[in-house]
């Protein structure tokens, strides 16, 4: 089974949106609203990050800003980082 893990994971981080959020987080953590306009579909968003966060490629974190209420923010985890350099890689053939 654990050569399935693998496809579920690979299917997982190609399908549509997917590399564009890695890419968006590659640098540094992002709010779900700054990740719309990467995909406009809430429901598609939602999806696709749940999907990865099962994958173990991204987290949320929960962050206080000053004076302000708490955000949520989703961030690579270190698996993530890895897959985002496989993705490019990908996207090179």
């Amino acid at each position: 089974m654990v050569g399935n893990n693998k496809w579920h994971f690979l299917q997982e981080i190609s399908k549509p949106y997917c590399p564009e959020i890695l890419e968006a987080l590659q640098s540094e953590s992002v709010r779900f609203t700054d990740l719309k306009k990467i995909c406009k579909s809430q429901k598609t968003l939602t999806q696709r990050l749940r999907a990865l966060e099962d994958c173990g490629v991204i987290e949320q974190e929960m962050r206080k800003e000053r004076k302000k209420r708490a955000i949520n923010v989703y961030l690579l985890t270190q698996k993530g980082k890895t897959a985002i350099g496989i993705v490019q890689e990908i996207a090179k053939l």
